[in-house]
């Protein structure tokens, strides 16, 4: 997912909280010492208990998001952010050899307490077969309309569609503030566990998830795979992206991930990846188009078509001189500091060979001015032979 390219431009997660709804996390998880947030609670009537005695799997996925940068065990992606641990589960579960499962009702007070803790990102690493209910989809509305986005695994299962709720990704009334995240493994190859993109598939994309290592103590590790290990990465990347550039929404955020996704698979959005792999190298770079402003608050567009060279004399002067630095803005408004000269590469030698085609001889690079004028700058060719000088 390339999270070191997030954590060289200083995104760390700190002062960004992602809400985790599974099944508590453990007090005394080294890597996670000063990660837990003090309004951690539990749902679930009359327990009263959001702590758990040992390693669990809201611990591990907790873990991914958030353990610390420490010396020992592993790193999570957005390292200094804050774990709102919301514990859910519940344990007269139907299925067999399951040991975590959820109710809808206790997951709609997971996410009106999220909600009414100011929470932006909230962490659903669970899942099932079936729609969750009105209940649950009044309350997942509420959650978005207060600007949280839900981040939901896919379900392990191999199946061709998501389960729920990452299947509401696509649902019209919760679209660009839920997504389906599902399982890659060290190859970029999906997991064969995953449930694939399918009908879900613009609202879906895929995040490592086999033989994930968390939950670290002093000693030891686990080393974990499903797609409850996938959604926290996307938790965890969200988290980088609202530090380092707090000026994004959650849904601004979510789009960014989205729309810089590694495509994988069939080209462009397909039912296997869906819109295809996390890349967060990719959604630290300027995405959209990019804007210069002007002192009388219009904007400068600029776009360099492929060819354009200055003169061997040049050197490297234009990519080195400071003259064309300048800050942009990005269809995110967010903000990049840019060398505009670096657009320009020196021409190369020419060759006086015979050409086995006829080659490009223009380059044009056009200046969008505000109030609609537009100013275009072609350079050309000459056709004629140049004699050698000797």
């Amino acid at each position: 997912m390339k999270a070191e390219a997030a954590w060289r431009a200083g995104a760390t997660g700190s002062g960004v909280t992602v809400a985790v709804v599974d099944s508590g996390v453990s007090r005394d998880q080294a890597d996670l010492i000063g990660r837990i947030s003090a309004a951690s609670t539990d749902v679930v009537p009359g327990r009263n208990a959001p702590y758990v005695a040992d390693s669990s799997h809201g611990t591990r996925v907790s873990g991914v998001i958030a353990s610390n940068f420490n010396g020992q065990g592993t790193i999570g992606v957005a390292y200094e952010s804050t774990i709102l641990s919301i514990r859910t589960d519940i344990s007269d579960c139907e299925e067999k050899n399951t040991d975590v499962c959820f109710s809808s009702s206790d997951l709609v007070r997971a996410l009106d307490y999220a909600v009414a803790n100011g929470v932006k990102i909230i962490n659903m690493s669970l899942g099932g077969d079936d729609r969750l209910g009105s209940a649950f989809e009044a309350a997942l509305l509420r959650a978005v309309n207060s600007g949280a986005v839900i981040v939901a695994s896919s379900g392990n299962d191999g199946e061709a569609n998501p389960g729920w709720p990452a299947r509401y990704a696509v649902d019209p009334r919760f679209a660009g503030a839920v997504i389906a995240v599902g399982s890659h493994n060290a190859s970029n190859a999906m997991s064969s566990f995953s449930n694939r993109a399918g009908v879900a598939a613009a609202g879906y994309i895929s995040a490592p998830g086999e033989a994930i290592v968390t939950g670290c103590d002093t000693t030891s590790c686990w080393r974990v795979s499903g797609t409850s290990f996938s959604a926290p990465h996307v938790a965890g990347a969200l988290a980088l992206l609202m530090d380092a550039f707090p000026n994004l929404t959650g849904r601004q955020a979510l789009s960014l991930l989205i729309e810089t996704a590694r495509d994988a698979g069939d080209a462009g959005t397909d039912v296997v990846y869906g819109r295809g792999l996390l890349d967060l190298a990719r959604a630290f770079q300027p995405a959209g188009t990019t804007s210069v402003p002007l002192a009388d608050g219009a904007t400068l567009v600029a776009a360099t078509e492929p060819g354009s060279f200055v003169g061997s004399a040049f050197g490297d002067a234009f990519a080195r001189q400071t003259a064309l630095e300048t800050v942009l803005f990005d269809g995110y408004d967010r903000m990049f500091a840019v060398q505009l000269g670096g657009a320009y590469p020196t021409a190369p030698s020419r060759s006086y060979q015979a050409a086995p085609f006829e080659p490009s001889r223009t380059a044009t690079t056009s200046l969008s001015l505000p109030r609609g004028g537009r100013l275009s700058l072609t350079a050309a060719q000459l056709d004629e032979p140049v004699e050698a000088v000797t």
